[in-house]
């Protein structure tokens, strides 16, 4: 015998499947054991020499415990070797699930943990759609994500488990049973209790969803009806309901049990809903039913059981009818949940959406227990997109007999619920955690949660635990926190780390939060508190940029409201304020809703007060903080108002001393920012500097980020020198003349705390306080300098006045005192 010639043998039936052994020649082979309950054995010659060739015996021997099997229940659970503990490594385990031949079975997976690998090469779960080893594959899985529910598509379903000598993790569990009810799409169809003609299982439940497309109805006949009945009709037992909708909450038509035949029934609309229920006694053959079609020839309302999909209003993009109740319910695969968008919208405006409006519900009819709104929409702002908790979400169209606009087109999709949640939260106080907090979030989930509390208060986020995965710019997992209840609301922050400002406070009735994790890193995420009774509105805003809104924007805001706005920026900059929607009830003076501005505080000048429908042009202010405050009476409300603002940080400054701060300083200063101040002295006198803070990103020749200081009034002037690191402050500076020039650059990578300079003017002039006191011209009570302007502030408590005594008085004369001047303003 050559090598031409030989016998090998195979760990599985597929040619893939590990090597057990090659043998030829005339030495015996030691006993062989496979890993489960198969192998492939190959016998291969060629075309020259021959020998006697082999004999082979087999016998079964014992497998590992729990490791495979041969299933005909109709349910039952599936788990790997060990499970919960880790499985063992080389293990190869092979189960199979045989049911009735009228039947189709169900395979859910609990709980998943097996070494990961992009193309699960070392340890897997693999699922076949059939009873061997050749049936078409479903998948084959591991790492920690969870497979979707499968149902097979005959009667039979193939499972294997299979280990390296590497890794290994806690394993899988799965369960399974005989599938009954599903989805019904084709015009006509059939459906039956599980086991028909046969006796039905005790203790099985059974959803039938038959969906058609919009404008139709459907007719459901029973050609056989053989269910236990119950105590005086009752059908307590064992029975089949039926409901006109796509869901439990649908209307119900009728709940049947016995063994009369019930009377053809017919939907309202496209859906209708089938529930068999049985107890644990008496077991008889069951239904079958068939069903059928029809046209009704209208597009308001109905059922869509697509995983994607669209719908419009009725006539859409035509004006919509008067009169109308539309309801549209869609309902996704188990496991998933919806996702609307809103693609047109124009409806009759109101504040209060009393006449014409769009209403969704986050269940499958409107009026169920559980069916919580999510909005109620109307006017021409197009309503933000909106995520079901479930796998079903309802939208209402209703209509009155007045005005008509074009209506609204909208588009849904079905997202995996294991990697989205959404949670509207409406108490008081609760808590929010990332999910499987603190045992570590799971990759590629992105939650949503949005608080709502009564109007006239406020949110406060106390965050007692925080640690997501790092980066810089927080692009992998991150938690994002807005001022307001929507995607759209003005940002609080991107967070990542371990660092996240706290407490953090809403500046009005609701906060949006959004968490989202990527596929690599994980970790214990968060915890957060929130507590939305204390009352309010408005908040201090202190980021180099960022924008405000008014409460509920952009829906009606409340009556009777008074909110203040703080913006605060780096000394030295001064802000810009920009509405971008405006919508507050109008009055000629503005005397019952309006937005006021002034500058620095409550007492400070009145820059702007607005109301009414249009747009506003842009304020800036003269100093680094502006205060606004919003007023509403009792009667007309709006949308309310979306404002941004910027603070500019190229500026002249000319009071007597101050300070200038990088942008955002004390915290990180934005990348790609350029500042330039000029410090303006009177004529004659000088400008002294001097830092108390400095942490820029260092660099031997400061030619990243940096702050340069310059002896006059341009970039042209002699330079002071160019600064950055942060262990040696700049040495106290002043200038030749009147003018000092300070310049900040930044670049596009590291971002350091900033710094920090203060100034005063040196020379003549001051600001003066207190009950009493005096003052000169320079050099008194020798001759004044040439080309000299002194500048003195006096300020005495309020309700008190100055009064000024001048003792000694030596000017220049001339008749209209062009020259040299004293003047007291």
């Amino acid at each position: 015998m050559n090598k031409f010639d030989y016998f090998q043998l195979r760990d599985g039936l597929l040619e893939t499947d590990p090597l057990l052994g090659r043998y030829c020649s005339t030495s015996e082979p030691a006993p062989i054991r496979t890993t489960g309950p198969v192998a492939q054995v190959r016998f291969h010659s060629d075309e020259s020499l021959s020998d006697r060739g082999f004999h082979i015996t087999y016998s079964e021997v014992d497998g590992p415990v729990t490791c495979g099997g041969d299933y005909t229940s109709g349910n039952g659970v599936i788990i790997s070797p060990n499970y919960p503990n880790p499985y063992n490594h080389n293990d190869q385990c092979i189960w199979t699930v045989t049911v009735p031949v009228t039947e189709v079975i169900t395979l859910t997976f609990t709980n998943m943990d097996l070494e990961a690998h992009s193309n699960c090469q070392f340890d897997y779960v693999e699922v076949r759609d059939g009873g061997n080893e050749y049936a078409d594959l479903v998948g084959r899985y591991c790492g920690t994500q969870l497979p979707a529910t499968f149902v097979s598509s005959i009667n039979r379903l193939w499972v294997k488990f299979k280990s390296d000598v590497s890794n290994r993790g806690s394993g899988f569990r799965a369960t399974w049973n005989v599938a009954c009810g599903g989805r019904f799409t084709t015009p006509t169809g059939s459906l039956h209790s599980p086991y028909f003609p046969g006796n039905y299982p005790n203790e099985k439940e059974c959803i039938y969803i038959i969906a058609q497309p919009r404008g139709t109805r459907i007719t459901l006949t029973f050609q056989n009806f053989d269910i236990e009945a119950g105590n005086n009709d009752n059908c307590n037992y064992d029975y089949l309901e039926v409901r006109d909708g796509s869901g439990p909450e649908a209307n119900l038509i009728g709940r049947y049990c016995g063994n009369a035949v019930p009377a053809p029934v017919t939907s309202s609309a496209n859906n209708m809903w089938l529930k068999f229920k049985s107890d644990g006694s008496v077991q008889n053959h069951g239904f079958l039913a068939t069903y059928e079609t029809t046209d009704t020839g209208t597009d308001c309302g109905g059922s869509l059981t697509g995983q994607a999909g669209s719908f419009h209003s009725p006539g859409h993009p035509n004006v919509y009818p008067h009169g109308v109740n539309c309801t549209w319910t869609i309902t996704v695969d188990p496991g998933y949940i919806v996702r609307l968008t809103f693609l047109t919208f124009s409806m009759e405006a109101d504040a209060n959406c009393r006449y014409d409006y769009v209403e969704l519900f986050d269940s499958g009819n409107e009026t169920s227990p559980i069916g919580n709104s999510l909005g109620r929409y109307c006017g021409s702002t197009m309503p933000p997109a909106r995520q079901s908790r479930e796998n079903s979400l309802t939208v209402v169209l209703v209509t009155d007999s007045s005005v008509s606009h074009e209506g609204f087109a909208a588009s849904y999709v079905a997202l995996n619920g294991s990697v989205s949640c959404h949670y509207e939260l409406t108490d008081l106080v609760g808590v929010i955690t990332s999910p499987g907090w603190p045992g570590g979030y799971p990759h590629q989930k992105t939650c949503e949660w949005t608080i709502s509390v009564p109007q006239d208060h406020q949110i406060q986020l106390n965050i007692t635990d925080f640690q997501l995965e790092q980066h810089a710019n927080c692009d992998y997992d991150y938690l994002e926190i807005r001022n307001g209840g929507y995607v759209t609301s003005p940002l609080i922050g991107t967070y990542c780390g371990t660092t996240i400002d706290n407490p953090i406070r809403s500046h009005s009735n609701r906060m949006y939060l959004k968490f989202k994790s990527d596929v690599s890193q994980t970790a214990p995420g968060f915890r957060i508190f929130y507590d939305g009774s204390s009352t309010g509105c408005g908040g201090i805003l202190t980021t180099p940029s960022g924008s405000l809104t008014s409460p509920n924007y952009p829906a009606a805001y409340g009556h009777n409201a008074e909110c203040y706005w703080i913006i605060q920026v780096a000394e030295g900059s001064t802000i810009q304020l920009m509405f971008l929607d405006f919508d507050i009830e109008a009055h000629t003076s503005c005397a019952y809703d309006y937005v006021e501005i002034r500058e620095s505080d409550a007492s400070g000048a009145r820059l702007a007060r607005y109301c009414g429908g249009q747009t506003p042009q842009g304020v800036s202010s003269r100093t680094n903080q502006m205060w606004i405050k919003m007023r509403t009476d009792y009667s007309n409300s709006g949308r309310g108002f979306l404002a941004g603002y910027n603070a500019l940080c190229n500026t002249r400054l000319t009071a007597r001393r101050g300070a200038i701060e990088s942008p955002n300083f004390p915290q990180p200063y934005p990348h790609a920012r350029e500042c330039t101040w000029v410090i303006e002295a009177t004529l004659g006198n000088t400008v002294n500097i001097s830092f108390s803070h400095l942490d820029i990103e260092a660099h031997g020749t400061c030619n990243y980020d940096y702050v340069e200081i310059r002896d006059g009034q341009d970039e042209n002037a002699n330079s002071l020198g160019k600064f950055c690191g942060q262990n040696v402050l700049p040495p106290a500076m002043a200038s030749s003349g009147q003018y000092l020039w300070v310049k900040f650059k930044s670049d596009a990578s590291v971002a350091s705390n900033g710094f920090r300079l203060e100034w005063v003017m040196n020379g003549c002039g001051d600001d003066l306080s207190g009950d009493t006191g005096s003052f000169s011209s320079p050099g008194y009570p020798n001759p004044y300098p040439h080309r000299q302007v002194c500048i003195w502030t006096i300020t005495v408590p309020t309700g008190k006045s100055v009064e000024l005594t001048i003792s000694d008085f030596d000017l220049e004369s001339h008749s209209s005192c062009n020259y040299d001047v004293l003047e007291v303003i």
